[in-house]
């Protein structure tokens, strides 16, 4: 299990340095084309990637993009993939109207998103590819974006 986990991480590394904005490593998810497109992605306290983050802290995530579509709702969705398995990673705050957006978003128009991803002390330490997602439904719907960059949790 270990061997395929970081043969898989090393993977999804490598893939990553292909789509490089400052230090900050991501690609586009796999799925339909989202109707936005991300012009820079930010972690704070990460200089590299993948970022380290640690245990009991929190890392606020910004994705200034541009949406192709108009949407009334925008609702964040965040995984933590490991060895192909996805786990959600719950955010204090779902919904991106309420998380630094200003809705309804105009076709044509750039924001900026902010939120906070908690790190909790109960995460193992562990390299893991985050797949976050903005979407206009709960479920359903259009993709806003999504990106995926891979992190490393260590010990607090």
């Amino acid at each position: 299990m270990d061997s395929k986990l970081l043969t898989c991480f090393s993977l999804f590394a490598l893939v990553f340095l292909s789509c490089t904005n400052a230090a900050i490593t991501y690609r586009n998810c796999k799925g339909p084309t989202p109707v936005g497109v991300i012009n820079s992605l930010g972690v704070s306290e990460c200089t590299a990637s993948p970022c380290q983050v640690k245990q009991g802290h929190n890392y606020t995530i910004t994705v200034n993009f541009t949406i192709t579509e108009s949407t009334d709702h925008a609702f964040a969705d965040v995984h933590g993939v490991v060895a192909g398995v996805p786990v959600e990673f719950p955010l204090p705050q779902k919904n991106g109207c309420e998380s630094g957006l200003v809705c309804p978003l105009k076709a044509q128009g750039t924001y900026v998103y902010k939120s906070t991803l908690p790190i909790l002390k109960e995460y193992p330490a562990i390299g893991v590819v985050v797949e976050w997602a903005l979407n206009d439904a709960k479920s359903g719907g259009n993709t806003i974006w999504c990106f995926e960059t891979p992190i490393h949790v260590v010990s607090g």
